[in-house]
């Protein structure tokens, strides 16, 4: 055991027991760096893992990214987080729910990466984000149409299997990227892409289609 799960042990002992039955949480599938900042942790039902599943938050960072930046956990009541295997969440990654927040299995997040669900986001399987992405279905403070007293809607985030999204790329609510595709770095994307397999890059355009891509 290296110097920084040991001095990560104490809040690894507390998210485990806190979100996790004892007979799964003695097990310490969910592994804490020392430096993550708690806000809050919401409800002890709010995070759920499947069987068998290794959850590191905080501990990885390519180049030594994030080593000078807090994590940040900020859980609400009405949160859902769900991991349905494996994941990853970077050093200085930001992790703020107050909808449903859902990663598939195998998922990785890079360093200094923010994921701000309000409403939904959900991960497919062998995600991967590189540092300093951001995911928010929301836009921070509400917007009104003139007149009207209720807000415009933020549509929950979307993306599916075997998907990457490159450094500094933004997606923002109503995004959705399907199976295998990939957005370029510094992309911004706002839109449902309904077809497989692109490139995507700018703002919400495609770059090519029929790609693959491969770790």
């Amino acid at each position: 055991m290296n110097i920084k799960m040991i001095l990560g042990m104490p809040k690894t002992l507390y998210f485990n027991f806190y979100y996790l039955p004892f007979w799964k949480a003695v097990r310490l599938p969910i592994r804490v760096a020392p430096n993550v900042k708690i806000k809050s942790m919401g409800k002890r039902t709010s995070v759920k893992l499947r069987e068998g599943t290794r959850i590191h938050i905080g501990t990885v960072g390519s180049f030594g990214l994030g080593n000078k930046q807090s994590t940040y956990w900020q859980i609400g009541n009405d949160s859902a987080v769900i991991f349905k295997g494996n994941a990853i969440l970077g050093k200085g990654t930001q992790i703020i729910a107050n909808g449903v927040l859902e990663f598939g299995k195998d998922f990785f997040c890079n360093a200094n990466c923010i994921i701000n669900s309000g409403s939904g986001i959900s991960f497919g399987d062998n995600c991967i984000l590189g540092w300093n992405v951001t995911v928010m279905d929301g836009d921070g403070h509400n917007i009104f149409k003139r007149g009207e007293n209720s807000p415009i809607e933020s549509p929950n985030i979307y993306v599916g299997n075997h998907v990457w999204i490159a450094s500094e790329a933004m997606l923002l609510k109503g995004a959705s990227v399907q199976d295998h595709s990939v957005v370029a770095a510094k992309g911004c994307i706002t839109q449902k892409f309904k077809k497989e397999s692109l490139l995507v890059g700018g703002f919400n355009r495609i770059l090519s289609e029929n790609i693959c891509w491969e770790v």
